[in-house]
């Protein structure tokens, strides 16, 4: 039976150190924010033992106070209200408690989804980066496993990257008939955040003489389908530091495996490789307003299979289009993604609703589907941000290239519960949107504009409106160009801590928690515009009250 040190920890409070001993062995040390007004009570799982043969200590200024505060326990503190806290999602999955950011190493294995991402278990804030690990049949429900991967001394902080399944062996890390599951992480060589002084903008100061250790590149594996993982080693060294989130396909045209590699600034590269774990570095691009999180993925444009192409891309959603001639891509000028085109010029990656989108490895050819990470904060719980749904994408032609197109993934639909069908003036659809209310709901609507029309939605709140007879978008985090046609499908999502907003192929987001007290889609404007279609209640795809699958 498991036994935990269970420790209150606050994100804005001091770093001080705990270290564990069995039998005096030490079996554990973490870097923590300790405090007496904690925003949650950390975890920490030990080894199976006798519980009088384990001592602790604290280190770090005034450490000793907290000691009456820590409790050695069979249990989590706190685990009867898991899942059940009053702002956790319905829908989109977040961690049972801890801060979460990057989506990792997402891969179908033929029955279940992995979804790996970076996450903080003991804290609130970025630091002890784990791996996360949850699985789901149909995208929608997750089961969080325990960590896949954890921090060491040689490996330090384990910062994102991806997942493949060697169904050849070409790796020679295969045992029997089960081909090995490879991840591909970095690993940053600093297990414990330094304790720099911060500039006003609470930046580290780096003393002149400090040296950041190497990220290099590094490969787990699994020969038991993912539930376990084994550490090979670096497979990359660095090439420049924090170097980082290898994303790695397979790529049929180059007939190898290919890494997707962000260096620093807006510079990226790609690796190739017969066997995994032996690479040769190839060329090296720009992608400005792009940082960090590569993808690559192959897409048929039009969904013509005499048509693919490869989608080199950057955080948050900027994009190369091109194809291999050998272990060499060849690809047209940067395309800034719909949420980066604003009528006042580009945005920042940092100003992302979404981030790090990463998409699936094994799923049936030409489906490709992706997840973004939704830093989301939700005051006063245990867990920190959430997943986006999924998103299906796909490649279509358009008068300036091929270019993205955006849609929930066919699995949301599942998530549909009670109906309330909308037609007619405003004065019916306002009638007919009174009919449901909830935390999760979801408008899919088809909107036919004339040429000055409008429509201004409150979703949960939040304010919502298409001017210009479909062309603009306005919406919280921005004001948004939308495809000039005048019509398209609109499908908003909202729960307790996001909305997803698609129409016509573009997409955005907001990452925000509503308002309990506004459960409700008003319809406050509709001129020269048409509507038909429904609102929907979804489904609570929480898990039972429990602790995290073992």
């Amino acid at each position: 039976m498991a036994i935990y040190l269970n420790l209150p920890v606050r994100m804005d409070a001091p770093a001080r150190f705990v270290t564990v001993f069995y039998k005096g062995q030490q079996v554990g040390k973490e870097q923590l924010g300790l405090s007496a007004h904690p925003d949650m009570w950390a975890a920490l799982p030990l080894p199976d033992g006798e519980m009088e043969d384990y001592t602790f200590s604290l280190s770090g200024d005034g450490a000793e106070e907290f000691l009456p505060l820590v409790q050695l326990s069979r249990r989590r503190l706190g685990e009867e209200e898991l899942y059940r806290e009053p702002m956790r999602p319905l829908n989109h999955f977040s961690p049972a408690r801890g801060f979460m950011n990057d989506p990792n190493g997402l891969y179908f294995d033929g029955q279940q989804y992995h979804m790996f991402f970076q996450l903080n278990p003991f804290g609130l804030g970025h630091g002890n980066t784990h791996w996360g690990h949850a699985v789901s049949e149909d995208l929608l429900h997750w089961t969080e496993r325990e960590p896949a991967l954890c921090p060491d001394d040689r490996d330090g902080l384990i910062f994102s990257g991806s997942a493949v399944i060697d169904r050849e062996n070409v790796s020679g890390l295969g045992e029997g008939d089960q081909p090995p599951v490879l991840l591909f992480y970095t690993a940053t060589g600093m297990r414990y955040r330094p304790d720099f002084p911060k500039d006003a903008d609470g930046k580290p100061i780096f003393p002149k003489d400090w040296q950041r250790p190497q990220t290099d590149q590094c490969v787990a594996y699994s020969v038991d389908g993912g539930r376990t993982f084994r550490k090979y080693g670096p497979v990359v060294p660095q090439i420049v530091p924090m170097n980082r989130d290898p994303k790695v396909q397979w790529v049929p045209e180059a007939g190898c495996w290919v890494m997707a590699l962000y260096l620093e600034n807006n510079d990226y590269t790609l690796l190739y490789s017969d066997d995994l774990l032996h690479w040769e570095q190839g060329e090296t691009m720009t992608l400005p307003d792009t940082a960090e999180c590569p993808d690559i993925f192959r897409l048929y444009l039009d969904g013509d299979r005499d048509k693919p192409y490869w989608v080199y891309f950057g955080s948050p959603e900027n994009y190369l289009v091109g194809q291999f001639e050998g272990r060499h891509f060849v690809h047209g000028q940067l395309i800034k993604g719909c949420t980066q085109l604003t009528p006042g010029g580009p945005k920042m990656f940092t100003d992302a609703a979404a981030y790090a989108p990463q998409t699936f490895f094994g799923t049936t050819e030409g489906e490709v589907l992706q997840i973004s990470w939704l830093p989301t904060r939700f005051p006063g719980m245990s867990f920190a941000s959430c997943m986006s749904l999924p998103w299906k994408l796909e490649l279509r032609s358009t008068p300036e290239g091929p270019r993205l197109y955006k849609t929930p993934a066919e699995a949301v639909a599942a998530l549909r519960e009670e109906e309330s069908s909308l037609s007619g003036d405003f004065a019916e659809i306002s009638q007919s949107l009174s009919k449901l209310k909830g935390d999760s709901l979801e408008l899919s609507a088809r909107l036919a504009f004339e040429r000055e029309g409008a429509l201004t939605l409150s979703v949960r709140g939040v304010l919502i409106s298409i001017r210009d007879g479909g062309q603009k978008l306005l919406f919280p985090t921005g004001v948004y160009n939308l495809p000039e046609k005048g019509r398209g499908e609109l499908r908003i999502f909202a729960d307790r801590g996001s909305i997803e907003l698609f129409y016509d192929g573009f997409a955005c987001a907001l990452n925000a928690p509503l308002d309990p007290g506004r459960q409700k889609v008003e319809l406050l404007e509709m001129e020269g515009c048409r509507l038909e279609g429904s609102l929907y209640r979804l489904a609570d795809t929480r898990p039972e009250n429990r602790a995290v699958d073992c």
